[in-house]
């Protein structure tokens, strides 16, 4: 137990942990996690004189003698639940109950022998969903886990590779319920995954939807239901109506592309606040707003038979460009000239690699190609 900083002789050194995890009580009390095992509730009690407001630092460790440090035992997360029981969820020993009134714990372990028991022992992430009180959501390295507070009952989803309809992965990392009642899931190399409660099935996002990583650091949800992820490459904004992604990433301001597990909160002012490994990214996301305005877009190279074409006489003693590509309007080829090739560019310069591009050539293409980056039509 840390010494009561109300005592003007005693000290307390905030130095001696890495903390990890933060949650509130009803009373605007704070319990931190630490790296090295157990946890500090921060009190700022009522008073007068030379101690008004001065806190009260009170350290728990859920074994008696139990202060040794051990990564093992790190706090990776936190959570306070509507009966005031404070949840732990540590780096190896699995999950811990605590009760404020008595001091007492109870701690639950992932037992392989038993399905009814937790995914895993080391929890990266857990939630209190609005819409399923008395449910603890764990997010686990092994699995998800539905744990019914009351009954300590779990039901497990894994990933399977011969089920398209489970969990991409294994690794959870976040866990968040958007206003329409849909559990959203982050993982580490698995993409984002929305859990149907319903049917007990996922569908999955990645790469190919626009994320910039398969893995997930934190989710929000802004005042518009727009989801925001910090991932380990920049920070995904993702409407759930439409499923569209854009991303943002340091060019935009971003502290770091990096971004840790965990470190996320929304301020009651709709600030959003994601921590990296950079430093800390704060934003309200109705002052983001977007470049309608598309760039003008040029030719910058002419090619045939995937050689580029001089300006003036070509080795055949034909001339098909008198001055550059960009400048030309029409060029004459031969019914010979079967494969020709255009380069070309957008003229927005604050962050290219971000400008999407579409061709179609018309008397060959039947449709639109949709080529994203790449800058080149044959």
């Amino acid at each position: 137990m840390l010494p009561d900083l109300s005592e003007p002789d005693k000290k307390i050194d905030l130095n001696m942990s890495s903390y990890t995890s933060i949650a509130e009580d009803p009373a605007g009390g704070r319990w931190i996690g630490a790296y090295d095992g157990g946890f500090v509730k921060i009190d700022t009690p009522e008073g007068s004189g030379p101690n008004l407001g001065i806190p009260r630092f009170t350290r728990h460790f859920p074994k008696p003698g139990d202060e040794d440090r051990d990564t093992h035992k790190m706090v990776r997360c936190l959570l306070q639940d509507e009966a005031v029981i404070v949840w732990i969820g540590t780096s190896g020993c699995g999950l811990y109950r605590f009760e404020p009134q008595t001091g007492e714990f109870k701690q639950y372990l992932h037992d392989a022998g038993d399905s009814m028991t937790l995914t895993g022992n080391k929890i990266y992430a857990f939630y209190e969903a609005p819409s399923d009180p008395g449910v603890l959501w764990i997010g686990t390295e092994t699995g998800l886990s539905r744990f019914e507070i009351p009954t300590g009952r779990v039901t497990r989803f894994l990933a399977d590779p011969a089920d398209p309809l489970s969990l991409s992965i294994d690794f959870i990392t976040a866990i968040h319920e958007d206003r329409s009642g849909s559990l959203w899931i982050g993982t580490v190399g698995g993409g984002l995954n929305r859990l149907d409660r319903a049917t007990g099935t996922f569908a999955c996002f990645d790469l190919s939807q626009g994320l910039s990583s398969r893995s997930i650091a934190g989710i929000l949800e802004d005042d518009h239901g727009r989801l925001w992820f910090s991932t380990f490459s920049g920070i995904a904004c993702f409407d759930p109506e439409i499923e569209t992604i854009r991303v943002f990433n340091t060019r935009e301001g971003l502290s770091s592309d990096e971004f840790c597990t965990g470190a996320q909160y929304k301020g009651l002012s709709g600030t959003m606040y994601f921590g990296s490994i950079g430093g800390l990214t704060a934003f309200k996301s109705d002052e983001i707003t977007e470049n309608e305005d598309p760039p003008a877009v040029v030719l910058t190279d002419f090619q045939l038979f995937n050689d580029p074409v001089p300006i003036g006489e070509m080795e055949d003693g034909r001339i098909l460009l008198r001055q550059s590509i960009t400048a030309t309007r029409e060029i004459e080829l031969s019914y010979s000239d079967s494969v020709m090739s255009f380069h070309y560019a957008a003229l927005h310069f604050a962050a290219p690699e971000k400008n999407l591009f579409a061709y179609i050539m018309e008397g060959f293409d039947r449709d639109w190609n949709v080529v994203h980056a790449r800058r080149l039509a044959t």
